[in-house]
């Protein structure tokens, strides 16, 4: 019942069948039977099958596109100061899902938004408390949406209205051509927002450089298996910081 409670807490009536679902049908409508407070339930299993525990994780992932879409509409913050994730984070726990996992794709929701100065300070703050967020996930799902922002910005009718050609033929035209690679990578399942590419440069540039402390900081934990992995990333992150810097000194050359 507790785990049916929060499911209804994260996500409206018309999730009910989604929710049924992730639960288990046979369970989910026995607990509304007249009898169910006083008979036992069939028990959740300590390692359920996979089926199982991939529509749990569909589940979540669908409370956080609502929960992100509806804090984005209701807040009044310039910023947020902590996750609010507090009903989720604990269906999630129940299901024996990695909070981190939660809480990293909620960021990550936010910045497919383009709501980076509402969740930056509090991404800042949380990459250096370990077990706060899958650095590793943020890292690689964060690349792929500053790719698709940098495509749009650098696509032939924006590019050479706001750069003049000179500055566009300094740019590694590999990296450029990768960037095209990745942003059009496009394995959309349904559990993600479109990329709002409508967003500053200066923003981009921000999140990139967090994207590189990050690796970074994954990289010096002593837990971090995957160094190498790490390294060819960092570089790519580098070089994209670079690109984005070189454009900024132009924007900020045309203000003068």
């Amino acid at each position: 019942h507790r785990i049916i409670v929060l499911g209804c807490m994260v996500l409206p009536p018309s999730y009910l069948s989604t929710l049924a679902s992730a639960v288990g049908g046979e369970t989910f409508y026995r607990a509304f039977g007249e009898d169910a407070l006083w008979s036992r339930l069939a028990t959740v299993t300590i390692t359920p099958q996979k089926p199982q525990i991939e529509k749990q994780m569909e589940f979540v992932r669908q409370a956080i596109l609502y929960r992100t879409k509806k804090v984005t509409a209701i807040t009044t913050a310039v910023q947020l100061d902590r996750f609010e994730l507090d009903e989720l984070e604990t269906l999630a726990m129940l299901w024996s899902i990695d909070v981190r996992d939660v809480r990293t794709l909620f960021v990550l929701s936010l910045y497919e938004l383009g709501k980076d100065a509402l969740i930056q300070d509090l991404v800042t703050r949380s990459i250096t408390i370990q077990g706060t967020l899958d650095l590793e996930r943020l890292i690689e799902d964060g690349i792929p949406i500053v790719c698709k922002r940098l495509n749009s910005l650098l696509s032939l009718r924006t590019s050479t209205a706001r750069f003049p050609r000179e500055v566009l033929s300094r740019l590694d035209a590999d990296l450029v051509e990768w960037i095209r690679a990745q942003a059009e990578d496009d394995d959309d399942d349904g559990t993600h927002h479109p990329i709002n590419t409508d967003v500053s440069l200066e923003w981009t540039h921000i999140l990139i450089l967090s994207l590189l402390r990050t690796s970074t900081f994954s990289t010096n934990n002593t837990m971090n298996t995957n160094k190498n992995i790490e390294k060819e990333t960092r570089q790519s992150l580098h070089s994209l910081s670079v690109l984005t810097g070189t454009l900024l000194k132009e924007l900020e050359q045309q203000e003068i």
